[in-house]
């Protein structure tokens, strides 16, 4: 949400106040109630983000014993890729190493280059 404000061109206090309004909607909406319950037919994307609006996969992340690729946008504009890195090299510690584009792909997609 706060990168997709940004590109539009929200000020900094509008960006404040959509997450605060953001976080207090889906704390009402996803309470440890309804992300146990079941998909109504077939799971559809909003059960998805429903069961697991709760998860938390720093356990999972800790536990990683092989070389791990993360591959994110840096302008994503629905996850701060900021941090998801963050957790990342917090969480798995000395397992964990950044490596970053410096440029972006060549328009064919060939990758120019790996700091």
């Amino acid at each position: 949400m706060q990168q997709r404000l940004a590109v539009e061109g929200a000020e900094p206090s509008e960006i404040t106040a959509a997450i605060a309004r953001e976080r207090v909607a889906y704390s009402q909406r996803f309470t440890p109630q309804t992300v146990m319950q079941p998909c109504s037919s077939r799971c559809t994307r909003d059960d998805f983000e429903r069961r697991n609006a709760l998860s938390d996969a720093r356990q999972d992340i800790a536990a990683q014993h092989v070389p791990v690729m993360v591959l994110m946008g840096a302008q994503d504009l629905n996850v701060s890729s900021k941090e998801t890195l963050t957790v990342w090299s917090v969480t798995a510690g000395g397992n964990f190493t950044l490596l970053t584009r410096s440029q972006r792909c060549h328009p064919r997609g060939t990758a120019r280059q790996m700091v």
